[in-house]
């Protein structure tokens, strides 16, 4: 995090250097824009030095502004790395270190802070929704400091990552922006490429979040958590048995698919996955039964897994027997997936029609790359990993079918066959 901090305050400005040494039309600009590209806002001064080319229109001004956000940006990153990392990396060693007695309560919000809640978890930054979820604790129901530390620790740590990768996404697509809106294309293609780069950011951050192993399983268990605080001893509504259903099947989900994730596909570690998962997913009976008992150890037994999980050690969370899920894409990111070729592949038509001049036949080249990139990891396309698990679940469940009555017999007397689901 700290080089990629370095590398985004030292790049623009070399840009700007380099663009004075590249265009010596423009050498002549106002001493002002040079020193302040050089000093305070350089995405700002590329832009006007871009757009200074063929003059200035509302549009062009309107990108000026999304280049001042993007330098308020990079110094809210800044901000946010000397603020929150050597504190968040200084939790870590002390949760780990055993300096972690006592517990710090979370203090009510009001009404205006639980609507700033509400928000922060519908924003793709994770950190924001962690937060916010833990911000919902009720005070009588504290976090150890050695949990809250390691929990500050996976906040910054998911929160920094998702800025490292989709920082460049919105600089890439701010730069295209500009050279876009100041050339001959139609005005339809500089709404598409002014569109472009905040949805990539956005899929960019949503995708890093997605791999952060940790951070997928301790949010809807802080979730569950924080429903179960809040309702306590109230029954639970309808409504509230399917959220806190649904926070524990994704928690269940992020743990059959921790092995993905952590790269690691030994047996031993594949099974221990599938029965945590299992235990997880079992627990929804405690919540739909309704049965007062049941329902008043879950939190005890959740608050004992979030830590657990903190600490590292998933491995001995409780377990129960369960079949082996063969790892790939649901039936929903599969059709995303296609979707998301067959976009591009009429965007590269349209290109070709419409023509770009010189840039056209490598425009078509990208777009038709990441197209068949898409189809690859849908499985639609042969040659990719999907494919693969799909073949195995395609043997899988030719060998029940072929086992018959006996297999069947045999899966109920206890033996768990791999299965294959999406």
């Amino acid at each position: 995090m700290r080089a990629f901090i370095g590398l985004l305050i030292l790049v623009p400005r070399l840009a700007v250097v380099g663009w004075a040494l590249a265009v010596p039309a423009q050498a002549s600009a106002p001493e002002w824009l040079w020193v302040g590209g050089l000093t305070i806002a350089p995405f700002t001064a590329m832009v006007l030095l871009i757009a200074g080319t063929t003059g200035l229109d509302p549009l062009d001004w309107a990108v000026v502004g999304l280049a001042a956000l993007s330098d308020l940006l990079v110094w809210v990153v800044v901000r946010f790395e000397r603020r929150y990392g050597p504190s968040a990396r200084a939790d870590r060693v002390d949760a780990h270190n055993g300096r972690s007695s006592g517990t710090v309560p979370n203090g009510e919000r009001s009404l205006v802070q639980q609507w700033f809640d509400v928000v922060a978890m519908g924003m793709p930054w994770p950190g924001l929704r962690l937060q916010a979820a833990l911000r919902g604790w009720p005070a009588p129901h504290r976090l150890s400091k050695q949990d809250l530390r390691l929990m500050r620790f996976v906040t910054f740590d998911s929160t920094a990552r998702s800025i490292y990768w989709s920082t460049p996404a919105w600089i890439a697509g701010l730069l295209a922006l500009a050279v876009v809106n100041n050339s001959d294309v139609d005005w339809t293609v500089r709404m598409v490429v002014a569109a472009l780069g905040p949805v990539v950011t956005i899929a960019v951050v949503v995708v890093v979040s997605a791999q952060n192993a940790q951070f997928r399983v301790v949010l809807p268990i802080v979730k569950a958590l924080r429903l179960l605080y809040r309702t306590a001893p109230f029954p639970l509504t309808t409504l509230e048995v399917r959220r806190l259903n649904g926070c524990l099947a994704h928690a269940a989900d992020a743990l059959q698919r921790l092995p993905v994730h952590l790269h690691s596909s030994h047996p031993v570690v594949v099974r221990d996955a599938a029965e945590k998962a299992a235990a997880m997913s079992a627990l929804q009976e405690d919540v739909t039964s309704g049965v007062a008992r049941a329902r008043r150890r879950l939190p005890k037994r959740l608050r004992n897994d979030l830590t657990t999980i903190l600490m590292g050690r998933w491995r001995t969370l409780p377990g129960e027997c369960a079949q082996i899920r063969v790892q790939g894409l649901t039936r929903w990111q599969k059709a995303g997936l296609v979707l998301t070729a067959a976009g591009l592949l009429g965007a590269a038509v349209w290109v070709g029609a419409r023509g770009w001049g010189e840039v056209t036949g490598p425009v078509i080249a990208a777009l038709v790359g990441l197209a068949m990139a898409a189809l690859i990891r849908s499985g639609v396309a042969p040659g990719g990993l999907q494919q693969a698990i799909d073949l195995g679940k395609g043997a899988i469940a030719l060998s029940d079918a072929a086992a018959g009555p006996i297999g069947r017999s045999s899966t109920s007397a206890g033996d768990h066959p791999t299965q294959g689901t999406g």
